[in-house]
């Protein structure tokens, strides 16, 4: 079994799973001190495709450019945090959520420490095994989605190519 595969369920149970009882009776979102309606959700998982990119100056670049906003969704025991397309829920009453799994570094963290890195730079083995990583992590994710119909109804995973792709 590869690291990415217990990395996917555990995003998987602890992203989607909490998600979901909060989204299934999700009416409306303060954004600004306003009351927004919802009208619809949808949730996208953005994988990059490069896999030897620094994912959290990634994703941050990404957030930044898609004009992301952030809110708390009231979860128990706590609050949960999304990012999702500001534009969409302003201009289509479309509650989109958007993340990129940081949780995935650890199975590149994991990978390193066995083949080992190049400080110069990242050789073939090495960046082919992220790869399969990548892969492996959205294959699993994408079958435990499928358990859910609600969860799989709104949900997209997708590979960009750069950060400033719009969403």
């Amino acid at each position: 079994m590869l690291p990415s595969t217990s990395l996917a369920y555990n995003y998987y149970n602890n992203f989607f799973k909490l998600l979901t009882p909060a989204l299934l009776n999700l009416k409306s979102i303060f954004v600004d001190g306003q009351k927004i309606n919802v009208n619809s959700i949808k949730i996208q998982i953005i994988i990059p495709e490069n896999c030897n990119a620094d994912w959290g100056i990634w994703a941050s670049q990404f957030y930044l450019y898609n004009k992301c906003g952030n809110t708390y969704l009231g979860l128990n025991p706590r609050n949960f945090s999304v990012k999702y397309i500001k534009n969409n829920l302003l201009n289509n009453h479309e509650f989109k959520i958007v993340d990129i799994p940081q949780i995935l570094n650890g199975s590149f963290w994991a990978i390193e420490a066995v083949v080992g890195k190049d400080y110069i730079g990242n050789h073939d083995l090495l960046s082919d095994a992220k790869k399969k990583e990548c892969l492996n992590f959205v294959k699993t994710l994408n079958n435990l989605i499928k358990e859910n119909p609600f969860i799989d109804s709104i949900t997209e995973i997708i590979t960009v190519s750069d950060y400033n792709s719009k969403m």
